[in-house]
């Protein structure tokens, strides 16, 4: 009988596994040693962690201790892994993806300051410190080539890291850029090597400067992008665009800006808008402010049905 039930394809496997709860899950594997090769890739499918403690006891006492159990160990299994603030320093972000190396789905808030950089006296020395101990670990990000979706907030570490490699198989990117260097130093980069991720649909950016031509960049980068997310962006003042050079984006069907900043050009990165997203399903330009110089007021953009535009497709 236990021969039998090994030897079922995957796909039954799949369909048993969503009547079980997850104590029928570990008593399944407690059964046999065959019996514990085949259920835990469903036991450890998906894992959630929230808190510092949890993620901890995650981290050493079921990753770790379950390596030399390679290709059975706990985090071989694991395809999909939120986590949730977990703290996780630099140094321990790294180990991931060598404990973890077939996900295909990561979502979590970022890294900490590292012990060693909480000792530098000023946030300036703090930050480069950290870059620094990312910088060691970031090649070993590469180990990730199944990994489909992404979310990563205050930062773009993995992100970047994922889209130096020559093809990536990401379909949903969302991240957060989090300080002056990721805005500066880091945004053009990222940008330029969107071009390795020529399967993105969703894209989510928030904390950006935006220039018009970087926007086109995207578009030009990610040809099959149908949703694009803009939160918290500044949309730069905008440099001489036609009205008949504008290219409409065909398979767009969702393009959000909202909670953002118009720097100056507010009427003519509207136009832009509209006719660059004249396809889309749903366009949404709302709770943004301007501002020009030193001056900035609040600018209720509603030129779009309250904010709110859901056009006819042609």
């Amino acid at each position: 009988m236990q021969q039998l039930i090994t030897a079922l394809p995957t796909e039954i496997f799949q369909h048993v596994v969503h009547y079980l709860d997850r104590q029928d899950l570990v008593e399944c594997q407690c059964v046999c040693n065959s019996w514990y090769k085949k259920w835990i890739q469903f036991a450890y499918h998906t894992v959630y962690i929230r808190g510092k403690v949890q993620f901890r006891s995650f981290f050493y006492d079921t990753l770790q201790s379950s390596l030399m159990a390679v290709p059975y160990s706990t985090g071989y299994q694991i395809r999909k892994l939120v986590i949730e603030n977990g703290h996780i320093e630099p140094s321990v972000l790294g180990q991931l993806p060598q404990l973890c190396p077939y996900l295909e789905v990561l979502m979590f808030d970022g890294v900490i300051l590292s012990q060693a950089a909480r000792r530098e006296s000023f946030q300036y020395y703090q930050q480069r410190r950290n870059r620094e101990e990312l910088d060691k670990v970031r090649h070993h990000f590469a180990l990730w080539k199944q990994m489909r979706e992404l979310v990563e907030l205050n930062g773009i570490t993995v992100a970047h890291a994922l889209l130096q490699q020559p093809t990536t198989q990401l379909t949903s990117l969302s991240v957060q850029f989090n300080n002056q260097n990721d805005r500066t130093n880091s945004k053009t980069s990222f940008i330029q090597s969107l071009q390795h991720a020529p399967h993105l649909q969703s894209l989510s950016i928030e904390r950006i400067y935006l220039t018009v031509d970087e926007l086109e960049l995207i578009h030009n980068s990610c040809p099959e992008l149908i949703s694009l997310y803009l939160v918290g962006a500044v949309l730069l003042p905008m440099s001489s665009v036609q009205s008949q050079d504008i290219k409409p984006a065909v398979d767009m069907r969702r393009f959000q800006f909202v909670n953002g900043s118009f720097c100056d050009d507010v009427p003519r990165w509207l136009n832009y808008i509209s006719k660059k997203y004249v396809y889309a399903r749903r366009l949404e330009v709302g709770s943004c402010s301007f501002f020009a110089g030193a001056h900035e007021q609040e600018y209720e953009c509603r030129p779009l049905d309250n904010a709110l535009y859901e056009p006819h497709l042609l």
